[in-house]
């Protein structure tokens, strides 16, 4: 039934992840630090290995407030633990500033926790705001993510 992943602490995440069902929802002020300290272990990780996609200050509670309000702020939990983020928002002007206004949802910032890199949950995220799509009457999700 699950897939076993060879890299080790992987297999108890799946053998979890069989049983636990990832809830997704939007946060409060309360859980920006979580989804800050979410966004800057890849931002870390990442830099450790010679790249950047975030800088420190684009990954703190501080500079994800002035970026886009509490409401397109999402959380991936598990068992009521924080471990996934993505921004969803109805309008994205400066990557996508011929697009229709009213017809997509412009999916930003998606990040795992390290520790559950590998595990599809990402991709469960990707699932969760297609769906979100549908709900909200929109046409197209448009990832603006490195995947």
């Amino acid at each position: 039934k699950g897939r076993a992943v060879q890299r080790t602490g992987k297999l108890d995440v799946w053998q979890r992840m069989e049983t636990a069902k990832m809830e997704v929802s939007t946060i409060s002020f309360e859980q920006v630090d979580d989804f800050s300290s979410i966004l800057k272990e890849p931002a870390d990780w990442l830099r450790s290995i010679g790249e950047e996609m975030w800088t420190a200050e684009q990954v703190s509670a501080q500079g994800l407030l002035s970026e886009y309000t509490i409401d397109e702020m999402f959380l991936g939990s598990l068992d009521g633990i924080p471990i996934a983020t993505m921004i969803l928002q109805e309008e994205d002007a400066l990557f996508w500033p011929f697009v229709l206004k009213g017809e997509s949802l412009f999916l930003h910032r998606l990040s795992v926790r390290r520790a559950f890199a590998g595990t599809g949950l990402a991709v469960a995220m990707i699932d969760w705001a297609k769906r979100e799509v549908n709900c909200r009457s929109k046409k197209f999700l448009r990832l603006d993510c490195v995947l």
